[in-house]
């Protein structure tokens, strides 16, 4: 078990090149929303604005005024695409995330991959009042290091191989201040910090300067220049989230009967899954199955594990709704865990009926 475990989390840290966490290349609709935008609409607001989320843990909103016109509208074009395709996420996977990215740095690894991503990660919840014409950014958790991030220079820079998820939360639980934090820690792994000439803090930032990999600087191995830039977006933590998870399992769980037979750990023998006998009056259902439902039904109680496939309106929802319903009556506890929030849906409306 420990080592498929230790495959699967593998499997999480292959960060790409191209994430977005790891190498944002540039400003993408949807996905980002570059912070410095705003000094077109007033001067001195993208720094308010960091000041109220990062400064203070405050809400900033950018009121009716900032959205009247056009040419006003159409700077923040990108920032309400990515509030729509967030607030889509959330419909469908029950779930979203979004940061303020700050404290970017840049560089190149042991292999010459080039870097640049923020190093600190503050959640923020956007939304978007239509009557009362306002766009609301608030503080939504608490501050966070880039994961993600370190999971790339891990698998890309030699010196990163020891480093695990749990000495980066050491590190978040520290009651300092995060950027102060992150540097000697990268410091003491070889990497040299150093600001952009302009200086991050105070003033106004920068726009961020779309890259290719063609065009992205190669003479920074071990250096990591911290631009003045400040992003809203999607850098995607999830999978640092698991790769956690599968720390503690690794700590924790020794043996798991059903986990090796969905691992192929051990060898299951379907043939023993065979025609079983039942009264209807067995069965506790909300709806009136079939009779290959009602045999399912049946069977999950008579076996380890079962597959239940089929086309789209074969009655799959159905019957993991009767499912529910009978083995609750049986005063049995279930988990439903499914990827995304609309099956979910389905079967909650299925059993609100």
């Amino acid at each position: 078990m420990e080592k498929v475990l230790k495959l699967y989390q593998a499997r999480l840290a292959n960060v790409s090149r191209r994430h977005r966490a790891f190498f944002f290349s540039r400003v993408v609709m949807r996905r980002s929303f570059d912070v410095a935008t705003l000094e077109g609409l007033e001067k001195g607001l993208s720094q308010k604005l960091y000041s109220e989320i990062v400064g203070k843990q405050k809400s900033f909103t950018l009121t009716k005024k900032y959205l009247s016109s056009k040419s006003q509208q159409k700077m923040l074009t990108s920032l309400l695409y990515l509030i729509r395709d967030l607030d889509s996420q959330q419909k469908e996977k029950g779930f979203s995330e979004c940061y303020l990215g700050d404290m970017f740095v840049e560089g190149n690894l042991d292999d010459g991959t080039y870097i640049r991503a923020p190093l600190v990660l503050y959640p923020v919840a956007i939304s978007f009042s239509r009557s009362e014409q306002t766009i609301t950014i608030a503080p939504n958790g608490e501050p966070t290091l880039n994961k993600t991030l370190f999971l790339g220079i891990s698998k890309y820079d030699s010196q990163f191989h020891s480093i695990t998820l749990s000495q980066i939360r050491d590190l978040e639980s520290k009651d300092e201040n995060l950027a102060d934090v992150v540097r000697p820690f990268l410091e003491k792994r070889g990497f040299t910090l150093t600001e952009d000439s302009k200086g991050l803090r105070p003033g106004l930032f920068d726009t961020v300067e779309p890259l290719t990999k063609d065009t992205a600087p190669k003479n920074l191995k071990h250096k990591l220049r911290v631009l003045p830039y400040c992003v809203i977006g999607q850098f995607l933590q999830l999978s640092s989230t698991l790769n956690f998870d599968y720390e503690t399992l690794l700590k924790t769980e020794k043996s798991n009967h059903l986990f090796d037979i969905i691992t192929g750990i051990t060898p299951y023998d379907f043939t023993q899954i065979k025609g079983v006998d039942f009264s209807e009056s067995d069965l506790y259902t909300f709806s009136i199955p079939d009779s290959s439902q009602e045999r399912i039904i049946k069977q999950i109680q008579e076996t380890d594990g079962l597959v239940i496939h089929g086309p789209p309106g074969t009655g799959k929802s159905q019957v993991l709704s009767n499912i529910l319903v009978d083995q609750l009556a049986k005063n049995n506890k279930l988990l439903v865990v499914c990827e995304k929030r609309a099956a979910i849906d389905v079967l909650y409306q299925k059993l609100a009926c």
